[in-house]
């Protein structure tokens, strides 16, 4: 029998149960991690980089670090090609009976579910002809771009036609699937960026019910391949194998001749949807959890019963980052559950940056944990005083200094300046509604206005809203999933008030497990839906105060013009960046992303976190937040907050400045990335273990070499002589993939010595030139993607100083090379090798 004292049993080795044991192993919690395959990973360890040039955010990498750091953790036992076969409830938890070579019976206090999913399997319908060797599904593609041989599977034309179908298994009321899976646009669109990045001739069409064109960036990134693909609203019927040289055709209706046309494909990609795997069900039987009608568990705030959460995709659709996030709320659950001491939060202050919904709500669930709260709030929003809570209102943040646990922050309130100490920041500063573009509207002004105005003009009384409402989505740009969710809700709100309501829009986003079924019921009650081709034109109608909204609807002949007459038209307003981000990111010394949007893009430090340990961000300052993803980001925020305070995340092997060899030049102080350096006495810069991130940045750039850390010499600067080839290795992406090498290409380490670094960054010049003094022929750094350097600017800062050894030195890039690589890519780590070792450039 195992101890009783905090154990832990979590059901499932993916991403989502990963992160959970990770943090609960953090607080000293005995974890007990089953996984019913011979490997950690789940499906997430399938999938491949998507990165082309740069980074493209689609996180798969993270599960492959999150492996690697499982063998690490002190408290966790993992069970491998395991199963629960026994599980009775006892007075102090449960009693679990697990079989793998043997039969284990253990007690443990909390349960976590965390099983995943399974993936549609297009075999069991027969029109897509998934038998067809031209025939593959997204996870599949996956597998060919992991194996760096998608060249292989495509006609040698330079211009192969490849079609992408969404919604395989989503979005399907006849299979009984009606949900959407969240991920499949984002999947699909990154593959298809990836499939133009390797073959920049190739010709794609991308076949789509609506695109769910929304979350932080991907709007950028459906706009950076738009005009290289042909988008077509619609999925073909069948797929029909074509004698077009073994191809493969489908039939789609040309609505400029009215006929329908072959379009003929030499690849055809089904982007297929998730699906709860039904192999779980008895378990949830015999544990008595509430499960819905597609086979998910029906949790609330995680919990599905008494001392169990269950989190990831076995609760519905969702992805890698918010599966994480899902395993950190549910870990802090669970120590709440254990009644585990907390450490004293009224000892800290935390800052919350911005008013409004995003700001106070986020002040509220801190104090709600014991923190006292300061609250900046800049456009004095009108909300209620509350207790623990010190508001300054019309308060614009000016600076700050410090690190986690000390931050000193200043501000001005009204031309007053004032100062505070507070232990962490979280931003919450909100995003701003553009005003609505009245052009095309002008000789309408009364009967056209903002959703907001028109929420503010009929609060309760709804006998004054005019019978007859249209909504216009994606007036200016691609709508918000918030606004479609509200416009949604508040248009069922009217029709059961006996209003005629109709919403016309581009694409419909169906956010959410239930979003599909809430269109559908608003179709039932008798709202209309209609997708417009462009933007429409209105004119007078031939009732008094009346208007005509005519549209293009995408499902009609272009020679067809619709006539919507209504009373009133009313707009959501787009939602755009506030213009203070760019000032407000330099005060934090943060990024913004491509849209203007406060925190970068960068999978390391999202959803919630940055470089700058104790800096967060929560609500639409920083992404496309609704009420349900707010949530997840405060409670994800209080776990952060509950492992920092609790001493349970470490520096990582930190810096050390030796003050004797320091010339106070402070180039380390502009040169860290995290923050994690200050100031002190006569310009004496120290570093702060706590804020470090052990990158080893500023000990590479230090020109005194005053800055060392205890392994940074470890392999590198040796006396000892070293092989034919050598690669510098970071150790969260190539030395993961260099370390996934397995089989017979295992050989290739003969005359071969891999080097793992804490960042690429923190290779000096001598550092990157001292093997071939030691009788290297090749010298090879690999680094992370540009994008996804934890540290920010390792990527960048390794490609500069390695063309500058090239200039100065003479040497070529066939002997010393830099490339980038991810944990995920260990067939293109191994074939860098290969070129490395056969006198080629990496």
């Amino acid at each position: 029998m195992e101890n009783r004292s905090h154990n832990v049993l979590i059901i499932g080795g993916g991403v989502a149960g990963m992160t959970a044991a990770k943090v609960l192993d953090g607080f000293g919690v005995h974890v007990h991690l089953i996984e019913k395959t011979d490997h950690l990973g789940g499906k997430a360890l399938d999938w491949a980089c998507m990165a082309t040039d740069t980074c493209q955010y689609c996180s798969a990498c993270l599960c492959a670090e999150l492996v690697n750091q499982m063998k690490l953790l002190d408290n966790a036992k993992v069970y491998l090609d395991s199963a629960v076969t026994g599980f009775k409830p006892i007075d102090s938890g449960y009693q679990v009976t697990i079989q793998n070579k043997r039969q284990t019976v253990i007690h443990v206090q909390a349960v976590l579910i965390a099983t995943g999913l399974k993936i549609f399997d297009p075999s069991e319908v027969d029109f897509y002809e998934y038998n067809h060797a031209g025939v593959m599904t997204t996870a599949e593609l996956n597998e060919i771009f992991k194996e760096e041989r998608l060249k292989d599977i495509l006609p040698e034309t330079g211009s192969p036609r490849i079609a992408f179908i969404q919604c395989v298994g989503s979005r399907n009321r006849e299979l009984g699937l009606d949900y959407c899976s969240q991920v499949c646009c984002k999947v699909a669109i990154r593959q298809a960026t990836k499939v133009l990045h390797q073959i920049p001739n190739a010709s794609i069409t991308f076949f789509h019910i609506d695109l769910q064109n929304f979350g932080k960036i991907f709007r950028t990134q459906v706009g950076n391949i738009d005009h290289r693909i042909k988008m077509v609203q619609g999925i073909p019927a069948r797929i029909l194998p074509s004698t077009d040289q073994e191809g493969l055709a489908v039939i789609q209706e040309d609505p400029e001749n009215k006929k329908r046309t072959a379009l003929h494909f030499d690849k055809i990609i089904l982007a297929v949807g998730m699906r709860a795997d039904h192999d779980n069900l008895r378990l949830f039987k015999d544990m008595e959890l509430p499960v819905d009608e597609w086979g998910f568990l029906m949790a609330e705030n995680s919990s599905v019963g008494k001392g169990i959460y269950a989190i990831g995709t076995v609760t519905g659709p969702t992805d890698i980052l918010t599966s994480c996030e899902q395993g950190k709320k549910a870990a802090l659950n669970i120590i709440k559950g254990l009644d585990m001491e907390p450490p004293e939060p009224k000892k800290y202050t935390i800052a919350v940056i911005g008013g409004g919904r995003d700001g106070y709500k986020t002040a509220a669930a801190m104090v709600q944990e014991g923190y006292s709260v300061v609250l900046l709030d800049e456009d004095n929003h009108d909300a209620p005083d509350h207790e623990g809570i010190t508001t300054f209102r019309k308060s614009r943040l000016t600076g700050v200094s410090g690190v986690f646990g000390d931050f000193h922050i200043s501000a001005k309130n009204e031309g007053h300046k004032w100062d505070a100490d507070v232990s962490a920041m979280i931003i919450a500063s909100g995003s701003r509604k553009k005003p609505l573009s009245r052009d095309g509207f002008e000789p309408f002004e009364n009967s056209v206005m903002t959703f907001s105005d028109f929420v503010q003009k009929y609060p309760n009384n709804h006998d004054q809203i005019p019978a007859n409402i249209t909504f216009l989505l994606d007036h200016e740009a691609p709508e918000w999933k918030a606004n479609a969710g509200e416009v949604l809700s508040k248009a069922m709100t009217l029709q059961k008030q006996g209003k005629y309501v109709t919403i016309i829009m581009k694409k419909m986003l169906v956010n959410g497990l239930n979003g599909q079924r809430k269109y559908d019921q608003a179709r039932k009650a008798g709202i209309q839906f209609l997708r417009a081709a462009s933007s429409p034109r209105i004119t007078a109608g031939k009732g008094k105060g009346t208007i005509n909204i005519q549209i293009k609807e995408t499902t009609l002949p272009p020679e067809i013009t619709l006539d919507i007459p209504c009373d009133l038209l009313v707009v959501p307003e787009m939602i755009q960046p506030s213009p203070e981000n760019k000032r407000l990111a330099g005060i934090l010394g943060q990024m913004i992303d491509e849209e203007g949007f406060l925190q970068s893009p960068n999978t390391r430090h999202r959803l919630t976190g940055s470089p700058r340990r104790g800096v967060f961000f929560t609500g639409s300052c920083h992404d496309e937040t609704d009420d349900q993803d707010l949530d997840l980001e405060i409670d994800s925020i209080k776990a952060s907050l509950r492992s920092l305070f609790s001493g349970h995340i470490q520096a990582d092997n930190p810096a050390t400045i030796h003050e004797a060899k320091c010339a106070r030049c402070l180039t380390c102080l502009r040169a860290c990335p995290h923050g994690a350096i200050i100031l002190r006495g006569q310009f004496q810069p120290i570093i702060v273990e706590e804020a470090c991130f052990g990158c080893g940045v500023c000990v590479s750039a230090c020109p005194s070499n005053a800055i060392s850390q205890q392994d940074e010499k470890k392999g590198i600067n040796s006396d000892h002589p070293m092989s034919k080839v050598v690669v510098f290795a970071c150790e969260r992406s190539a030395y993961l993939a260099e370390m996934s090498i397995k089989g017979e290409k295992a050989g290739y380490k003969e005359d071969v010595q891999v080097i793992p670094v804490r960042c690429a960054s923190s290779l000096d010049i001598r550092s990157i030139l001292d093997p071939f003094l030691k009788g290297a022929e090749k010298v090879l750094v690999a680094a992370c993607h540009e994008g996804n350097c934890r540290s920010m600017v390792g990527t960048r800062l390794a490609d500069t100083r390695i063309k500058l050894a090239r200039r100065n030195t003479g040497i070529t890039e066939s002997e010393l090379a830099f490339r980038t690589i991810a944990a995920n890519e260990p067939e293109k780590m191994f074939q860098l090798i290969h070129l490395a070792k056969s006198g080629k450039a990496g």
